[in-house]
């Protein structure tokens, strides 16, 4: 699920407002190497869990049986894009125009999605959100990766469900609790 959504980014990212970049998926000390291709480069760097969807029950009342079965977990990814290119000017014009394409997709799902493109199955919708690094945490973030800066920006992807699809375990509902009192 975090690979497909970092792919349909990509392939959205690709194609969209005719850019002439290419959009490549990688860890950033990939940038490092000398022979690294030119382009766009999304890169994880960070998952969370979303802390403002409450726990959900694991427990389901259908007449007479309890259904029991692990709730959908929601998280968050920080993906860093990177525009790495020979030129400075380039790399620029190019991360520019990344940040307009999230400007203009706020959010992705089957509906606004290329035709071309097909949605992933486990993917319910995706929603961007700029997230902001202050400069030491940005140089830290760069030393972690050990690369040397380029110009690039922070987004989080929002509520990802993370579900485990396995059959659900059946019992019946404790409908009432019956004790005796022993007095001595």
């Amino acid at each position: 699920m975090i690979k497909s959504s970092l792919d349909i980014i990509a392939k959205e990212m690709k194609t969209s407002g005719g850019n002439s970049f290419d959009v490549k998926i990688d860890h950033l000390n990939k940038l490092k190497a000398l022979n690294t291709p030119l382009g766009i480069y999304l890169s994880l760097v960070n998952i969370s869990r979303e802390t403002t969807i409450g726990q959900l029950e694991p427990f389901k009342k259908t007449g007479a049986t309890i259904e029991i079965k692990s709730p959908p977990v929601y998280i968050n990814i920080y993906v860093m894009v990177t525009a790495h290119f020979t030129d400075y000017s380039t790399a620029l014009v190019h991360l520019g125009t990344a940040l307009e394409f999230f400007q203009n997709k706020p959010y992705l799902d089957k509906y606004n999605i290329l035709p071309a493109h097909s949605w992933p199955s486990k993917l319910e919708n995706i929603v961007f959100d700029w997230h902001n690094l202050e400069i030491d945490k940005l140089n830290q973030l760069w030393g972690i990766h050990g690369g040397t800066y380029h110009p690039s920006f922070l987004f989080r992807v929002r509520l990802l469900k993370v579900l485990h699809q396995e059959a659900p375990k059946n019992g019946p509902a404790i409908d009432e609790i019956k004790y005796q009192s022993v007095i001595s």
